[in-house]
């Protein structure tokens, strides 16, 4: 038997909905964005300049159709209407008292985020006899809320009437927020594109664009009679509309692609019978967002004439006063990612959603820029979908892991081709950093960084835009002080002017704006001149004690001196002002500092007798409360505190509206912060023994492990030469590293590493044109790049009709090529006569071609037996093929027919695995040199990847986003049953899966005698980095009672069923999942409340702590 447990590592990235509503309050404005199988809410700021998250909730299906339910009424917030593509639907509220007691992070788990969304109205609206529509489900809400229509079968329309006033009156229509039940209405037109209903008409009217066997399109209206459950004609007649696409102001147009036709911008409304267009090149529209509430400005996005570009069109409607539409403008605001959802926000802002690329939020304006657009980019969300291909890492060499993706399309459209088409990217847990410069000064003790108004830099610098120009290092009798000087070289700074390099730095900072700095010492605190390093200030402590700790915020800086006591001084017109001083306990300030401008209002000071944290308010220093060091919280702000033994507190601060501030009870993680600010959010690096980031998100500390053996002290560094970096010591040299994200100038197809020679082979493709404006054509190459820096190393073109489909890198048996290995290519020729590819190559060689082997048909994979002999599959055929080196040719040996097409194969030893179209798993051995058939899946599963479990279990992933687990039957009685493969384990992951790879994200440590956990990664089209881990059976059996618990306990959303959702099913059978443990179900149970906890392990025989230690073990393998 086989005991598996998946969890996602990397969450759906792919946006596929979203729309805006005031969802958490009638006076707010939120954006709702679907990705895949969870819910995003984000709260739009006040200048609409900004998103907010407030809610990651997870769903127990893919998101179909997403629609904004508006009740009548003042004063009552928007409902949210989703249907999932197992046909179940839902009316979601938000709960604003559930909410704000949750405080549910978008990084929380199910149980938090969803206590704060409430479901109104939920149901099925499947049909066992109906066929579903192969343009996917689509929802429309009648503009007066009378009730909802969904086109999910060919030829039937479900109506979901609302209850008026809470009792079930079909014959009455006022919108109450509830739903009755849902009725089948046939339809005569088969083949429906697109559906909406019309505003202001006396009953409900569907507007339908519908295509006959003819491939004609027409328009035609119905209305809809609740009461006898038909649809009768509308009051206009039927339209050919075969060049047109339809709009209905002031409703929004469907979201699916329109006609392409020279003369495609039609405009048909209420009242008016004639069309009015748009002239303009051809166009396929993917997305489209209304900007103003009456309809007469949309927003468009297409896709530019080649695949996955997006361009941004204005669309602006004429109205008379009667309302007939008199005029179209468009006007194209510029290139883009290529949208699958566009809502307008506010204030000319503008969110673009993407399944191919990022999503991008967009500030348009009525000048152009340089480029030409009318709209600059004001943030970014990474989309690592589609994942084509990954291959795993270890770049450390100490087992843990980073995936490298294939992700996005050809073009994301935002702009310099270069920067814009296609990326390869870095997925690992924690954050890699790259070591860019190391300089051999041991015994550092300290660092800061210090910047000057009118420095140049390259950016990445800390506050105020200014990137930091020099680099103080503390040692223990002396400072250095080191610049950027000529040919970008770091050189020390010969005259320091009034910087004391005599003492060790205890503090050092840059004030005012980077117009003057700032040092502290033992002796006194210096000010000095930025630019010329001149003194302006001096001060000591009257008292003569040492200055011991010192913190600085704007023009403030609060010392602590050996004498107990703390000085608040204060930077006045470039002099030294003393504020304050008051005795304290010994203590390590540091000044309450956030993203904000201004000057700090409390402080914090820790006490080593006490143990407790206290803050001081300020310029008075009185205090204000003492917390000791404790357990509790969950705050939007935070003060850190790292301690001797390598620990890291975190405490809740208080807000200004608090009464009495008090510190809450800390949590505890490992060392000492250094803050740094980065791409607008700030981040904690922790400098120990085991560095690691700290950043808020959403009211929640995140820590992310950091691939540097030690850090003990650390500062931003920036320069033109070095930009974005940061400066790291430890007891040796210092290290400059940065993390960065690298993109790549093509789409990337397939990947392979060469570990031996540090370095991953690409097949890419880009679109190429024979004549400007002419058909886009795809030419692929061969690209090898060094798998850290990402610099390319080599490239070779394929020729121009041949597509590379499949890359491997092998030795091919030969010594001689074991210590770098041969990269292997299959191809296809694609010409436009064939339906299928009748011809390929093999092509062979190290960054040369050494050798090339035709083939008959598309070599859809390769994979390499223990023996050195290559394995191919080629259109119907495993083929198998042997090295020659005295000839020097590849030699084909024997061959396995019976295949629809080998798409997948995969070795292990000398067993063979091969995925089909359509016939699922088949196992065979290469024995005696023949290949021969042990077992085969007889299930007509069609199959997206495969791999070995272990010798006699294998994993498989098929299309209708099901997981299954096969093993091979060597004790069974009869020839014929050993000769049928045992499906033991299936299961409904919701993705569909590119690729399987052995690895691991996470460095797994030999615990208490127990082997480490076998894992295989997975890559999905959505975006999902996923984990499939082999279990024993002991845990298995434990998890499973756990995970029946939890699923009683954590109610899905909008009534979803956990057990409905995991449950296999395809077009062909339907079984309830088994074998598989949900790991994401499981470690929501960590952010449970105690109180959940507890009726969770009601039953179980283990307490909650004892459950959460296992599942947090669990949570290790991501």
């Amino acid at each position: 038997m086989s005991w598996n447990y998946t969890v996602t590592a990397h969450r759906p990235s792919a946006v596929s909905h979203a729309v805006t509503a005031a969802f958490t309050g009638p006076d707010d404005l939120n954006l709702i964005v679907a990705k895949s199988t969870r819910l995003e809410v984000h709260a739009v700021d006040g200048s609409g300049e900004g998103l907010r998250p407030l809610l990651d909730v997870p769903l127990y299906g893919r998101v179909a159709t997403l629609e904004v339910w508006r009740p009548h009424g003042a004063g009552h917030p928007d409902l949210i209407f989703l249907s999932t593509e197992r046909y179940r639907f839902a009316l979601l509220a938000y709960d604003a008292e559930s909410g704000e007691a949750s405080a549910a992070p978008p990084s929380a788990g199910a149980s938090s985020a969803a206590a704060a969304i409430v479901t109104k109205a939920a149901g099925d609206v499947s049909d066992k006899t109906g066929r579903p529509c192969d343009c996917g489900q689509i929802a429309a809400l009648d503009p007066q809320h009378r009730l909802l229509g969904l086109h999910m079968y060919d030829g039937l329309f479900k109506i979901i009437p609302a209850l008026a006033g809470g009792a079930p009156r079909p014959d009455a229509f006022a919108a109450a927020g509830a739903l009755q039940q849902p009725s089948r209405t046939p339809r005569a037109e088969l083949y429906l594109l697109d559906l909406c209903f019309l505003a202001g008409t006396p009953r409900p009217t569907l507007a339908t664009l519908h295509e006959d066997s003819k491939h004609q399109r027409y328009l035609k209206t119905h209305e809809v009679s609740v009461r006898d459950k038909a649809l009768s004609d509308g009051p206009w007649p039927q339209v050919d509309c075969s060049v047109y696409v339809y709009i209905a102001p002031p409703r929004p147009p469907p979201q699916r692609p329109a006609p392409r036709s020279e003369d495609l911008r039609t405009c048909l409304a209420a009242g008016c019978r004639r069309g009015v267009s748009a002239s303009g090149a051809p166009t396929l529209f993917r997305a489209h967002g209304r900007v103003d509430p009456d309809g007469t400005r949309w927003l468009l996005s297409d896709a530019a004439g080649t695949l996955h570009a997006g361009t941004l069109y204005v669309l602006a409607i004429g109205l008379t006063d009667r309302a007939e539409v008199t005029s179209l403008t468009l006007e194209r605001l510029g290139q883009t990612v290529a949208a699958s959802a566009i809502c307008y926000l506010d204030n000319g802002v503008v969110y673009l959603g993407s399944s191919c690329a990022d999503a991008v939020l967009l500030s348009l304006s009525t000048e152009a820029h340089e480029d030409g657009s009318y709209f600059s980019e004001l943030a970014r969300w990474e989309n690592l979908g589609p994942i084509v291909d990954f291959a795993v890492l270890d770049p450390e060499g100490q087992g843990q892991g980073q995936v490298v993706t294939c992700s996005g399309t050809r073009r994301d459209g935002t702009g310099a081709r270069e920067a814009s088409i296609g990326s390869i990217r870095v997925v690992r847990s924690g954050v890699a950093f790259d070591e860019r410069a190391s300089l051999p000064l041991p015994g550092v003790k300290a660092m800061w960084s210090l910047h000057a108004s009118g420095c140049g830099g390259g950016g990445g610098g800390s506050g105020g835009g200014v990137a930091p120009a020099r680099l103080v290092l503390s040692f223990v009798s002396e400072t250095r002080l080191l610049a950027r000087g000529t040919g970008d070289h770091l050189a020390e700074v010969e005259e320091g002017g009034g910087f004391d390099t005599e003492s060790a730095t205890v503090f050092a900072a840059s004030l005012a704006g980077g117009a003057a700095i700032v040092q502290a010492t033992s002796r006194c605190l210096l000010l000095l001149d930025a630019a010329s390093l001149a003194q302006l200030g001096v001060w000591s402590p009257p008292d003569g004690a040492a200055i011991t700790l010192a913190a600085a915020h704007g023009t403030t800086l609060l010392l602590a001196t050996a004498g107990r006591t703390a000085a608040l001084l204060r930077v006045l017109h470039r002099a030294l002002a003393g504020i304050r001083r008051r005795p304290l306990r010994p203590v390590l300030p540091r000044s309450k500092s956030g993203a904000c401008g201004g000057e700090p209002l409390l402080a914090a000071v820790g006490s080593w007798t006490s143990f407790s944290l206290s803050l001081l308010s300020l310029p008075s220093l009185a205090p204000c409360g003492t917390t000791p060091l404790g357990d509790k919280g969950a705050p939007h702000e935070y003060l850190l505190c790292g301690l001797g033994d390598g620990k890291l507190l975190y405490f809740p601060l208080p807000t200004a509206e608090d009464a009495a501030p008090v510190l809450g009870a800390p949590k505890a993680a490992p060392a000492s912060p250094r803050r740094r600010q980065s791409h607008s959010f700030p981040l904690v690096f922790c400098c120990s023994e085991r560095p690691a980031l700290v950043h808020a998100s959403a009211g929640q500390l995140l820590f992310s492990s950091v691939n540097l053996p030690a850090a003990h002290a650390l500062a931003p560094f920036s320069c033109y030469a070095l930009p974005g970096c940061l400066a790291a010591a430890d007891e040796e040299p210092r290290l400059l590293g940065s993390v960065s994200t690298y993109r790549l100038g093509e789409q990337p197809r397939r990947i392979a590493p060469l570990p031996t020679r540090r370095a991953l082979a690409l097949l890419t493709s880009t679109g190429e044109r024979a004549v400007p404006g002419g058909e886009e054509t795809e030419r692929y190459k061969l690209r090898v790049f060094d798998d850290s820096s990402f610099a390319e190393l080599a490239s070779a073109h394929l020729l121009p009709d041949e597509a590379g489909l499949s890359i491997l890198v092998s030795g091919l048996g030969e010594e001689e090529a074991a210590e770098g290995g041969y990269i292997v290519v299959g191809t296809a020729h694609i010409l436009p006569d064939e339906p299928e590819p009748t011809s390929g190559r093999i092509l062979e060689g190290s960054l040369e071609l050494r050798h090339e082997a035709a083939v008959r048909g598309a070599v859809y994979s390769l994979a390499e037996l223990s023996s050195g002999l290559l394995l191919a599959g080629v259109n119907n055929k495993l083929q198998l093929f042997e090295w020659e080196a005295g000839a020097p040719r590849l030699a084909l040996r024997a061959e396995h027919c019976g295949h629809i097409l080998v798409l997948y194969v995969q070795a292990r030893a000398d067993f063979i695995l091969v995925g089909d179209l359509m016939k699922s798993i088949t196992l065979l051995q290469w024995s005696a040199g023949e290949l021969t058939e042990l077992a085969r899946d007889v299930n007509a599963n069609w199959m997206t990847a495969v791999a070995f479990l272990d010798d006699d279990t294998f994993l498989g992933a098929e299309n209708a986003l099901n997981l299954f687990a096969a093993r091979k039957r060597a004790d069974a009685p009869t020839e014929e049953e050993r000769g049928r493969l045992e499906v033991v384990c299936e299961f409904h992951l919701g993705e569909f899966v590119n690729r399987f790879r052995r690895g691991s994200l996470t460095m797994q440590m030999r615990e208490a005698g127990a082997e480490p956990l076998p894992t295989m990664l997975y890559g999905s089209v959505n975006g999902v980095v996923g984990v499939v881990a082999s279990l024993p059976q002991e845990l298995y059996v434990r998890l499973a009672k756990v995970q029946t618990a939890l699923s009683r306990v954590v109610k899905g959303v909008g009534g979803l069923s956990h057990a409905s959702w995991r449950s296999f099913v395809n077009d062909r059978k339907t079984a309830d999942a088994h074998g598989f443990i949900d790991g994401d179900l499981i470690e929501a149970f960590l952010d449970l409340p105690p109180r959940k906890k507890e009726e969770v392990v009601a039953g179980l025989d283990m307490t909650a702590e004892q459950l959460s230690r296992v599942i947090e073990q669990l949570a290790r393998l991501h």
